[in-house]
């Protein structure tokens, strides 16, 4: 809701707090965790701090990995969000085999998910065409 009112810092802000409380409640991780993980790597992707993104999608992706069948639209999400990072640090050796995968588990239509059918096909646009950044 912040990020959607311009409130990026705002919203990052709170997902970091989220983090911290999760990480003390489950040290080993958790799925809120991991959401809120994804939640704040999208934020500082957004804010175009994908350095600092990059190793908190991938924690989260590899939380959702090793937790969720393969498959779980959370594992595609993950995906998404770190192919988005990537491209944003013209790091594309991953990206086709992130997005290949987010494409088969995003959802179509509106979603509570990061990243939707349109999404991840805007970013493979994206990593066609080498717009990364």
């Amino acid at each position: 809701v912040l990020e959607a009112r311009g409130r990026v810092k705002d919203a990052e802000q709170q997902y970091t707090a989220a983090v911290t409380i999760h990480r003390g409640a489950s040290p080993k991780g958790s799925p809120a965790l991991a959401t809120a993980l994804v939640t704040l790597g999208h934020l500082l992707t957004k804010d175009r701090r994908a350095a600092d993104a990059e190793p908190i999608l991938r924690e989260a992706l590899e939380f959702r990995r090793q937790s969720l069948p393969a498959g779980h639209r959370g594992i595609g999400d993950a995906e998404a969000a770190l192919a988005e990072c990537l491209l944003q640090q013209n790091k594309p050796a991953e990206v086709g085999a992130l997005l290949g995968s987010a494409a088969k588990t995003a959802p179509v239509g509106p979603t509570s998910l990061l990243y939707d059918q349109k999404a991840v096909q805007g970013l493979m646009a994206r990593l066609k065409t080498g717009t990364g950044g």
